[in-house]
């Protein structure tokens, strides 16, 4: 089986999978190639994408979005602030982490890790339902600028919603292999990130940051 490719981005999220001989950036069970990286919140159920935001407004302070600005960051990180400015649903300080403050019958608090990992199995059922198989091995794209304690906490997402992270690799990276440049592995894997031509790229270009940073290889890696 083929390794899928994610892209978990800001506001949305999307899957790539190997298929018939060329990566394919698959449609969710709404036909959308893309799917929003919102997920709402209600008493007895989680909502995850279009359903989610097409929802906000009347559930807005139980509605999560944009929840890759604070994972793995401090409560009083400048980004984990301004995204509690911003954000329609309380983030509030638990143990020097921001947390999401969620009302209904009771109050409960949910951690950004958790938020990721429904969007991320969210992008798992995706995938399994193009390949009509079970996935569990990814590529996972991280932007530039991401530490190191916001990469382990993607990855713990990830592995949460059911995965087995391959490798973590910068956007800018991603796209570059994209070009013709993703390659067959000896063990018949197949890397898969061409939606990251196409999807949701927002490449950032900063000085002083390198182009490529193996943030993990496995046994089986071949890039």
């Amino acid at each position: 089986m083929a390794a899928i490719g994610v892209h978990f981005g800001y506001t949305c999220a999307c899957v790539a999978i190997f298929k018939d001989g060329r990566a394919e950036v698959v449609a969710n069970d709404a036909g959308d190639r893309v799917t929003p990286a919102v997920v709402a919140y209600r008493d007895t159920e989680q909502i995850v994408g279009i359903a989610a935001k097409q929802g906000r407004v009347r559930n807005a302070a139980n509605t999560v979005v944009k929840v890759k600005q604070v994972l793995g960051r401090s409560f009083e990180d400048p980004e984990v602030q301004t995204h509690k400015a911003e954000s329609k649903c309380p983030v509030v300080n638990k143990g020097e982490k921001p947390v999401y403050e969620m009302t209904g019958e009771m109050t409960r608090h949910v951690a950004p890790q958790d938020v990721a990992k429904l969007i991320l199995h969210k992008m798992k059922e995706t995938a399994q339902s193009a390949l009509g198989a079970d996935v569990t091995e990814a590529v996972i794209t991280v932007p530039f600028e991401f530490a190191h304690a916001q990469k382990a906490a993607l990855r713990a997402a990830a592995e949460a919603a059911g995965f087995r992270v391959l490798r973590l690799i910068h956007e800018p990276a991603a796209a570059l292999l994209a070009y013709g440049i993703g390659q067959d592995c000896p063990s018949g894997k197949r890397y898969t990130l061409l939606l990251l031509l196409v999807y949701e790229l927002q490449v950032e270009h900063r000085t002083g940051l390198p182009l490529w940073e193996e943030v993990h290889t496995s046994p089986s890696s071949c890039v």
